[in-house]
């Protein structure tokens, strides 16, 4: 199956068999890891026409976060400085607070907090409410025992 973002997951419906019985399901899986480099150092190049427009989570067409985003990107000369000035307002106005749910851009503005998802959602939703293409991934960190 392959979810919104283009993420292809498994789901097992293992409804039909008795509580207490045991299955056995084997999966084999291959990952290919890219080291992803981005050189933003010179700003240029044609912006894509999708990652645009609002969905769940990401509601740039929400009248708070455009304003918010029109007011951040002042003065700003290129994409590349409204979009440092988005990500800089999320790290430095945001009330960080661990909430097991992802609430998306809209509630960061209020009072409720928000965690990592959200302050992603969040530069997401400023970013396109500029017209400037954005997404988010999402993923798993698995550290060893010693980090």
């Amino acid at each position: 199956m392959v979810d919104e973002y283009g993420n292809q997951y498994a789901e097992f419906d293992l409804s039909p068999h008795s509580s207490g019985s045991s299955k056995t399901i084997q999966i084999e899986y291959r990952v290919l890891v890219n080291e992803l480099i981005y050189d933003l150092s010179a700003c240029e190049g044609n912006l894509l026409d999708e990652h645009n427009q609002s969905e769940l989570h990401i509601e740039s067409l929400n009248p708070q976060i455009v304003n918010l985003a029109n007011d951040l990107a002042r003065g700003k000369n290129t994409i590349c400085q409204q979009v440092r000035a988005f990500y800089n307002y999320a790290g430095d106005e945001l009330v960080y607070s661990n909430n097991y749910e992802n609430w998306g851009a809209q509630a960061t503005i209020g009072f409720m907090g928000a965690d990592c998802t959200e302050y992603a959602s969040l530069v997401a939703a400023l970013s396109r409410a500029r017209r400037i293409p954005a997404r988010y991934f999402e993923g798993l960190l698995y550290l060893d025992e010693e980090n």
